[in-house]
């Protein structure tokens, strides 16, 4: 069990309150807090970017090596845009998160 906006470690507490950012939360309710640590979520979301990265490279240079520019040119469009959705999205909710705990 892990706090929902600082992912502060909620087990064994005996109040319903984070120590770290004051967040309620209710042990019976699995909506107010997070089963996993944030982290965990961060580093996958990173992986499918650089995982993605990788992709682009080799397929650009397969492709254009091939010259079969206009199919690999759909192909590298297409991952490099879930690659950097994945990048962004997990970088925005990291400064979102530090945000929260410097307030």
């Amino acid at each position: 069990m892990y706090c929902r906006s600082c992912n502060y470690k909620l087990d064994g507490l005996h109040t319903a309150k984070c120590p770290e950012c004051a967040r309620a939360f209710d042990p019976a309710d699995p909506a107010s807090y997070a089963d996993l640590p944030r982290t965990r979520t961060r580093l996958q979301q990173y992986a499918v970017g650089i995982g993605s990265a990788v992709v682009i490279g080799a397929v650009a240079w397969v492709g254009f090596r091939m010259a079969l520019a206009p199919f690999f040119l759909l192909v590298v469009i297409t991952t490099g845009a879930l690659g950097l959705a994945a990048i962004v999205a997990g970088i925005r909710n990291v400064s979102m998160r530090m945000r929260r705990a410097c307030s």
